[in-house]
């Protein structure tokens, strides 16, 4: 842990750079806490290998599954034995970030973008204690950076850096069409998928195809501002990512609903691509959140192989 801790403070920005060194440090601190709390263990569990293969025999220990005792063994030897497995894993996570003007905004404390790069620190580090290959993208209405799966601690350490500097350049618009071509592209094998996005780019079919061959999950980043509005007046709302401005009539039947028409909208698109997708918020901390999200994922796993 203390060697994990180590190389955010030797990567800290000059002391003039006071709201990126604090950015830095929460960061850190994120990071370690989750780690800390056995989220890497999680992280692990949550994502399974192309297979299995044969490690070893070993003598029957109560509790054991009595599905792993080799009979044969057993009859031979007259003591009960079982077979020991160990997963064939030497998987590749591709975590895309969105880098879009939307993902600029927050109306209190911390804005999306910035919970996004927490994020990309947490799956880049528990990828990394998975001895897993990690990479990143960072999209907008364009693929703006690649960073090829690694899995050594340097490059871990340069993938955290390069989504914090991508953190401060939002801008444009968010197109998914592209990313799932890109990802087509370069990604030949299987691969686990972390989208993290507002999802506020429309054309979410797009990335049906991703989702077929591959295991995507969809982290989506929200502000309290975005879901709640208030019920009476007259609001400019200013499109983040194409500049469009708009008058709305906040006390007009129906304005209040259409978001919650277009939550309704998403959950019904992943249902249909078989894509996880894990809500998020701005003002509130994601370590439960994500806890529970992937407690939830490897007890549908289980369930599956159990039956």
């Amino acid at each position: 842990m203390k060697r994990f801790l180590d190389w955010f403070r030797r990567e800290s920005p000059a002391p003039r750079e006071d709201a990126d060194a604090r950015r830095l440090r929460h960061l850190e601190l994120t990071t370690a806490k989750l780690i800390r709390e056995g989220f890497t263990g999680q992280f692990h569990a949550a994502f399974h290998g192309r297979g299995i293969e044969f490690h070893q025999l070993r003598h029957y220990q109560p509790g054991d599954d009595i599905r792993t005792i080799d009979w044969n063994v057993t009859a031979r030897s007259g003591v009960p034995h079982v077979k020991e497995f160990i997963e064939e894993r030497d998987l590749t996570i591709m975590i895309c970030l969105d880098t879009s003007g939307s993902m600029g905004f927050g109306s209190v404390d911390r804005r999306k973008i910035d919970v996004a790069v927490e994020l990309v620190s947490v799956f880049a580090f528990a990828a990394n204690h998975s001895r897993d290959r990690v990479g990143l993208v960072t999209f907008g209405d364009e693929i703006r950076a690649h960073l090829r799966p690694g899995r050594s601690t340097q490059h871990v350490q340069r993938l955290v850096r390069d989504a914090f500097g991508a953190g401060s350049r939002c801008h444009g618009g968010s197109d998914y069409a592209v990313l799932a071509e890109f990802l087509a592209a370069t990604l030949k094998r299987q691969s686990i998928i972390i989208l993290l996005t507002d999802l506020l780019g429309g054309s979410e079919p797009a990335l049906r195809p991703v989702a077929f061959r591959h295991d995507l999950i969809i982290t989506r980043i929200l502000d309290p501002r975005e879901r709640a509005f208030p019920s009476r007046g007259i609001a400019e709302l200013e499109d983040a990512e194409t500049g469009e401005r708009i008058a709305v009539d906040l006390g007009r039947a129906g304005t209040s609903q259409l978001f919650a028409q277009v939550e309704r909208s998403l959950e019904r698109e992943a249902i249909r691509s078989a894509t996880d997708v894990l809500n998020l918020s701005t003002v509130r901390p994601f370590d439960r959140d994500l806890i529970r999200f992937f407690e939830s994922r490897i007890a549908r796993s289980s369930r599956r192989i159990a039956s």
